[in-house]
């Protein structure tokens, strides 16, 4: 079989060496690591950053009056709706246009 020549940086470099080396070693109870590695990067995932966003006075007033009538704190409404736009859940009337 032919080898392929790929352009490999430092990193990629050092692990093909190592391997080729036969200093790698096989992960015992491998479907149990990938588990282990795919919680971690979900948590990873749902982890909350906090934001400071300026609003003008009549946005703030509005969020602050639908969270008031769905019973939630205004950050949590805010929130829920960048996700949902970000998410494509919203969908901007001028980008349809």
């Amino acid at each position: 079989m032919a080898k392929k020549n790929y352009k490999l940086d430092k990193e990629e470099q050092a692990m093909l060496d190592a391997y080729e080396a036969g200093k790698l070693k096989s992960v015992p109870n491998v479907e149990s690591e990938k588990k282990r590695i795919r919680s971690i990067f979900s948590n990873q995932q749902n982890k909350l950053h906090r934001i400071n966003i300026r609003l003008t006075e009549r946005d703030y007033l509005k969020a602050q009056e639908l969270a008031m009538r769905e019973g939630i704190p205004s950050a949590t409404l805010l929130s829920s709706l960048l996700h949902k736009f970000f998410t494509g859940q919203i969908v901007d009337k001028a980008a349809r246009s």
